[in-house]
């Protein structure tokens, strides 16, 4: 399988573990939305753009502690967690 980006040809994984961790974060997702569960993930870069700014208190709300996904496997087989957890670029 590959992924076309930026115009390049990126092999994505696609053994067992690679998987069933992008299942289990697709899961995960779509259990938080079920529920309702939207914490604010504030960013610089993308605050200024939102709809929801003066409705926001900009600032970085936690997800339930039920558990998180585990790490996608992106090309080059590297590890990493979601967005939602990581990439935090509070106002």
């Amino acid at each position: 399988m590959h992924l076309l980006k930026d115009g390049q040809r990126v092999v994505v994984p696609v053994h067992n573990a690679a998987v069933t961790a992008a299942v289990a974060n697709i899961e995960w997702a779509v259990q938080r939305i079920i529920v309702g569960e939207f914490p604010a993930r504030p960013s610089r870069t993308k605050c200024a753009g939102c709809d929801f700014a003066k409705l926001c208190p900009q600032r970085v709300q936690q997800f339930t502690p039920d558990g998180v996904p585990p790490p996608l496997h992106l090309p080059g087989d590297r590890l990493r967690m979601i967005a939602a957890f990581t990439d935090l670029d509070p106002c």
